[in-house]
């Protein structure tokens, strides 16, 4: 997931309708296979990977998917591990809080960038 999401803001060739609809289809992909491995008994991995999707979320390509496209990544965090005792209804909402707080910055960014040109044409930093 991170690779496809990658190359959208590195590369703008990969920005056609072929490339965004991998990266849509790979945040569903991750939902579905994250959901299938969650074992309820041992939460450890499930809350690992969360928070490698986290990690991902808040940095500039992931942010760029969001704004130029409306790729998600925190979308593939299944709905299950909201059920995770600590994490649905604590960490998940610090999550996306700070997502949020993140990506209102790069929109401001991408704003200050569009009155020097056009956004979609610049490399972003990985």
């Amino acid at each position: 997931m991170e690779i496809k999401v990658v190359n959208l803001a590195l590369f703008p060739n990969k920005r056609n309708k072929s490339g965004i609809g991998q990266a849509e289809l790979i945040v569903r992909v991750v939902n579905k296979y994250l959901d299938k491995c969650f074992m309820p008994d041992d939460p450890r991995s499930a809350l690992q990977a969360a928070e490698r999707i986290v990690r991902f979320a808040a940095r500039d390509p992931a942010c760029f998917a969001w704004r130029a496209f409306g790729i998600d990544v925190l979308n593939s965090i299944p709905e299950s591990f909201e059920s995770i005792p600590g994490f649905g209804d604590q960490r998940l909402p610090q999550i996306r809080g700070q997502i949020a707080a993140r990506r209102e910055k790069f929109s401001d960014l991408w704003v200050r960038m569009s009155k020097r040109g056009d956004p979609m044409k610049h490399r972003f930093r990985v």
